[in-house]
């Protein structure tokens, strides 16, 4: 544009600053810029949009599919060999055709090329009969419409389509087919058939569901709300439900984040909004759909609005008891995939019995603690994260700050002696690992008035043997990246409770991966070399100093979902500097006597 001095180098220079970080932040800009003929596609859209790119990708789409079609619709100026001019018509005045009728055309066939493509990724060979048959059916007047003649004139027009290999046709990204079928869709039978297809076959038409959402919401909300309920037209039942209705809720909630106005909900759609959340937390819990679609779920309900009051406040937080008595701790000296810190293998007993978060402490709970607590960091440290994540970025300090916070905030509920605090090492491993003795059935759902009413009144609990006393993950001996968020599987935290059948003896979910957890039990200060080393003795008075010296590295447990599964191990140890923030690192809390 410099060159054809239609743009300064000052302004083109800032253009492509304002480009790079568009495409950086949006990943699928991203995935079309990789090519370089559509990232000349988005520079060319950036420049006749004065300098900006539209926020919202159906309007890229819409807008990049009406350049593409310009070369195909705008007369182009030819140079014979004599020097004469000849001027040649657009492909709409050639076929006697519309713009909207070509469209259309173009839509359709988009639609059937995804529909009957074997691969489900890249773009489908479009034959040439099959374009050409589509072109000419737009015309007005077919019969003066030469099939060589327009081989020609398409060949020489790269537009959006172009010619691959003999005989074929593509659209210059999957996403340009995902992008016209979802207008065929839109303007056929729509919801009915589209979510006919969508809950059929997901992995097929997912994409072209959201688009397809996007695009009916520009011409009335109630299109969306409409395509969300034929998705998913009624509550999850108490049993099991076919995969159709998972897939189909599941791609509602997606819709109705993209494409609706979530905060000015009308009352005959507030109905619909809640079975759409009661399916996401459905998904969550149920083990129908895979661990990154549980995610996915848990990200929309995040969104739309999390119901769950053990994620959502501070009062409804769910405990899960551990009863006093002997576990296994550490691992063997034939595991190969352990360290020396975390030998020898031996049995620690913790007299008393403890109450452990069910979840890591949330987000919502830590904005929840800023709010009620009055208290000033400089910054809000969960910025950015979703509410029912894992609140991260917390230090030690901060994290030991909430725990006194609760502990005045629950002072006349808890009984005399009891504080809330983090886990020691001994007390998450027991909790993550089990002891000798396990519940015969994990009691995970306490909120703390139950606690209390348990060590008020001494509930018995009944116990049974462990048969894997030293497991090696929370649920047994092998790695299931079904039960646990690591090895970068999800590729981000996931919203606590996504893992149904990765819980520990005791109930307690998330011990395996998605975040690291600060103890209050010291490494010491060397990284290389851990001052207390095991055996572990839990009544040695300086190991859960928590008046250490800051320069004292504190001990992190359970990995992270950015970590691998060796990490996520129930005896793996490893350390954080008390002043550490990381977008990897969060804090369960224990409720527990104070000695």
């Amino acid at each position: 544009m410099v060159a054809l001095d239609r743009l300064t180098q000052p302004d083109a220079d800032d253009r492509a600053k304002v480009l790079k970080r568009a495409v950086e932040r949006n990943a699928r800009l991203r995935e079309l810029a990789e090519r370089p003929l559509l990232l000349t596609l988005i520079a060319q859209l950036q420049t006749e949009k004065a300098g900006s790119l539209p926020e919202k990708r159906v309007e890229l789409y819409h807008a990049a599919v009406d350049m593409l079609l310009n070369r195909w619709d705008v007369m182009k100026v030819t140079i014979r060999e004599d020097g004469s001019k000849f001027v040649e018509p657009s492909l709409g005045e050639w076929l006697n055709a519309s713009r909207e009728a070509i469209r259309k055309e173009l839509n359709r066939l988009a639609f059937e090329a995804h529909r009957d493509q074997a691969d489900l990724k890249g773009t489908a060979d479009i034959a040439q009969d099959k374009l050409f048959g589509a072109l000419v059916k737009a015309s007005t007047n077919r019969a003066e419409v030469k099939v060589g003649a327009l081989e020609n004139y398409l060949r020489d027009r790269a537009g959006i389509l172009s010619a691959h290999g003999v005989g074929f046709y593509q659209f210059p990204h999957r996403s340009f087919q995902e992008y016209l079928a979802a207008c065929h869709l839109t303007d056929d039978n729509f919801p009915g058939q589209l979510a006919d297809l969508a809950r059929t076959d997901p992995d097929r038409w997912r994409e072209v569901t959201l688009l397809a959402g996007a695009k009916a919401a520009g011409g009335s909300s109630l299109t969306t709300w409409a395509l969300s309920e034929t998705l998913c037209p009624a509550l999850p039942p108490e049993g099991a439900a076919p995969i159709a209705d998972h897939w189909g809720a599941l791609l509602a909630g997606c819709v109705l984040v993209e494409s609706a106005d979530l905060a000015a909900v009308e009352g005959h759609n507030q109905e619909k909004l809640a079975r759409i959340k009661e399916w996401q937390r459905a998904i969550m819990r149920r083990n129908t759909l895979a661990a990154v679609e549980r995610a996915l779920a848990g990200r929309s309900l995040a969104v739309l609005g999390d119901p769950r009051p053990e994620i959502m406040s501070l009062d409804g937080m769910h405990f899960c008891h551990v009863p006093a008595g002997p576990f296994t701790m550490g691992s063997s000296n034939n595991d190969k995939k352990s360290s020396s810190e975390e030998k020898p293998q031996h049995q620690v007993n913790l007299s008393y019995a403890y109450y452990i978060g069910r979840f890591p402490v949330t987000a919502a709970q830590w904005r929840q603690y800023l709010k009620f607590g009055g208290v000033a960091l400089g910054r809000d440290v969960s910025f950015g994260a979703r509410d029912n994540d894992p609140v991260v970025n917390v230090s030690w300090h901060e994290a030991m700050g909430f725990c006194d916070f609760l502990t005045q905030h629950w002072r006349d509920l808890l009984p005399t002696g009891y504080v809330v605090t983090l886990a020691s090492e001994a007390e998450w491993e027991k909790a993550a690992r089990g002891g000798e003795e396990i519940p015969e059935t994990a009691d995970s759902l306490l909120s703390v008035h139950e606690c209390v009413e348990k060590i008020k009144h001494n509930h018995p609990v009944r116990l049974k043997s462990n048969s894997s006393r030293k497991r090696i993950y929370p649920w047994g001996e092998t790695f299931d990246d079904d039960k646990g968020n690591a090895d970068v599987a999800i590729g981000e935290t996931s919203a606590v409770g996504c893992y149904p059948m990765g819980f520990s003896p005791y109930g307690c979910e998330d011990m395996a991966g998605n975040v690291w957890e600060w103890t209050r039990s010291l490494w010491g200060k060397d990284w290389s070399n851990p001052e207390f080393k095991y055996p572990y003795d839990p009544n040695d008075g300086l190991r859960e100093n928590i008046h250490a010296e800051n320069d004292v590295l504190q001990v992190v447990r359970g990995g992270s979902g950015f970590n691998f599964h060796v990490d996520a191990r129930c005896a793996c140890r490893y350390w954080f500097n008390p002043d550490d923030r990381f977008s990897y690192l969060g804090f369960r809390l224990v409720l527990r006597p104070q000695f």
